[in-house]
């Protein structure tokens, strides 16, 4: 079994050939606030409640900003890295 976002129609057509494989199109629903997100780690399971909130709002963080020290233009586009990472 290949369980895939999608198949291009060269694959599709060379997989179909293949004996007893099943191809299926992994169809991801929209998150919904009240979700768990449940992720295994060493010893156990994380649960936790998706994060719903937009990642155009990294951009209002200066203005958040409570260190002593603002961060740097390069440490902010290192967190803006960071948030499009951890949050797709």
């Amino acid at each position: 079994m290949i369980v895939a976002p999608d198949f291009e129609p060269d694959a599709r057509a060379l997989l179909q050939k293949k004996k007893n494989l099943r191809l299926m199109k992994k169809l991801s629903p929209p998150a919904r606030e009240d979700e768990m997100d449940i992720r295994s780690v060493t010893g156990g399971v994380l649960v936790q409640s998706k994060d719903m909130r937009d990642p155009k709002e990294l951009s209002q963080i200066e203005s958040k900003v409570v260190t002593e020290r603002p961060p740097s233009r390069d440490e902010m586009r290192a967190m803006a890295f960071g948030w499009k990472v951890s949050n797709t």
